[in-house]
């Protein structure tokens, strides 16, 4: 919260007593035009994209792993997880089968582009997403596909339909 808070010109204001519980305040500051991206909520009903493609989905937050896992099984996919870096790459030398690697950019140890990076030493050509709640990612301008977090799970199905696809 608080990096969130910082990059975006506010603050985070944290005040704790024994007893007495914890009080967290936000600071953004105020926005001076309305959104250039309009939020467009999503329509009960649509057609999700399905699939078949063997995903192994890397992220260090247990939520959001889950999140991930159970939308995506939903879809068709058939879901390989990795709680970190090392092991990803070791399902890679393990598992015949991986059409996609979804890899969170900031995690312990190694970053999401240096995952894709030996990963794909393993395994050249094999198609990444990259996702982030991190502002300083950089995976769109070195060419690796860029989903920022938090995302709609209809976002999450497009883009790796549209990356299956390529």
């Amino acid at each position: 919260m608080q990096g969130f808070a910082a990059q975006s010109g506010g603050a985070v204001l944290i005040r704790s007593k024994p007893g007495a519980g914890t009080t967290v305040e936000l600071w953004l500051p105020k926005a001076d035009q309305p959104p250039h991206c309009p939020v467009v909520p999503e329509q009960s009903g649509s057609q999700m994209p399905r699939g078949a493609a063997h995903i192994l989905l890397c992220d260090d937050d247990d939520d959001v792993r889950r999140f991930i896992r159970e939308f995506l099984d939903s879809a068709g996919y058939t879901i390989h997880e990795a709680n970190g870096p090392e092991a990803a790459l070791g399902i890679l030398e393990q598992s015949a089968e991986i059409d996609l690697l979804i890899v969170d950019y900031a995690m312990p140890g190694m970053n999401g582009l240096e995952t894709i990076r030996q990963a794909r030493q393993r395994r050249p050509g094999l198609r990444p997403l990259l996702i982030t709640g991190y502002a300083g990612a950089v995976g769109g301008a070195v060419g690796i596909p860029l989903l920022r977090k938090p995302f709609a799970p209809a976002e999450l199905a497009r883009r790796v339909a549209e990356i299956l696809a390529m």
